[in-house]
């Protein structure tokens, strides 16, 4: 049976961020990866997880609660069923390099659109 999935976890410290960021630029050992197909990946922002922690820290405030969320990270794929018999048009409506308003993903009001994304893309 074919089926959508989706998984959201919240980091609430750097080093949380920093792990997460590293699995996706492949620079730690990752292997739920298919190295073949690492050069597939796609990041939006930043090229290493160094580049993309700095834009981050730019990007929060200074002071903040100590139990405050740092990030949320979301996998949203399919599973191995649905792309074996999705037609290439489902396949591209599923791109998550559309724009977001074609994916179905709308941001909250106010939410801040300059966040430093990066975009692990058939990640295993």
């Amino acid at each position: 049976m074919a089926y959508a999935i989706m998984r959201a976890k919240k980091l609430a410290n750097m080093g949380s961020v920093a792990a997460s960021m590293q699995h996706c630029y492949r620079e730690r050992e990752t292997h739920n990866a298919d190295q073949e197909r690492t050069p597939d990946n796609q990041h939006l922002v930043a090229k290493s997880t160094d580049e993309a922690m700095g834009k981050l820290r730019v990007l929060l405030p200074e002071k903040r609660r100590k139990d405050a969320v740092l990030a949320v990270e979301y996998v949203m794929t399919a599973s191995p069923e649905w792309f074996a018999q999705a037609t290439p048009e489902q396949e591209k409506a599923a791109d998550p390099r559309q724009p977001p308003e074609r994916q179905g993903v709308h941001r909250q009001p106010g939410q801040d659109a300059r966040r430093p994304d990066h975009l692990c893309r058939l990640c295993g």
